[in-house]
């Protein structure tokens, strides 16, 4: 999302309530408009990809993204990808052995034609991608959900400080496609193996493991 308006570039960081973010900052009515110029302009674009669609903002205007805590965010985008993919066996696979095997995405002939090429799809888990040269980080540590729009919305407060523009509230149940009621009940096995698949990210924000 490019607002030239306010020479902001937010960077969309796939299942980080980036839809929530779009909310706040265009407003309800605008959300969907598709004549606001705001919209799918980067969509769930890297930093290297928006940067070289559009080098002269990406250097003058603020940017900033939304990083998830690790365990958190996985649990969420196979969730997701449950939803996603027309496969019976991806949909019946179980979180675990989803971990187990490296968190593969579905297969493009799985996806419904919208999500194709959507950037969403490649080492998605890896979040140290969508950071590179962003001037501004909100980190959701939290694996609660009211506090992790907490956490949030104090992220979009500094945002919104900086910009000089006025702070909005965080709509705290929207876009809820995939995600599940079902408490998680965390394996150590999956917990170890998140932890050694993503160990530069989870140390670079110090994110914490969930509680055994």
């Amino acid at each position: 999302m490019i607002d030239d308006n306010k020479k902001y570039i937010f960077v969309e960081n796939p299942k980080t309530a980036t839809y929530s973010i779009k909310h706040a900052l265009m407003g309800v009515q605008n959300v969907h408009n598709p004549f606001d110029h705001r919209i799918a302009t980067v969509n769930h674009a890297t930093p290297e990809v928006i940067r070289s669609k559009y080098p002269e903002k990406w250097e003058n205007y603020t940017t900033f993204v939304v990083v998830r805590n690790t365990w958190d965010r996985a649990h969420s985008f196979f969730h997701f990808y449950r939803h996603a993919a027309n496969s019976k066996s991806y949909q019946s696979i179980r979180f675990e052995d989803w971990v187990d095997t490296g968190c593969p995405p579905p297969k493009e002939s799985h996806l419904r034609a919208p999500m194709h090429n959507e950037g969403r799809f490649d080492d998605t888990l890896c979040q140290l991608r969508y950071i590179k040269d962003v001037d501004e980080i909100i980190e959701l540590h939290s694996f609660n959900h009211q506090k992790r729009c907490q956490e949030l919305q104090t992220g979009l407060d500094h945002i919104s400080s900086r910009l000089n523009i006025q702070p909005t509230r965080i709509p705290e149940n929207k876009n809820n496609y995939g995600r599940s009621s079902h408490p998680v009940i965390w394996q150590k096995k999956t917990v170890h193996k998140l932890k050694a698949q993503y160990q530069t990210e989870v140390e670079r924000f110090g994110f914490e493991a969930p509680e055994l």
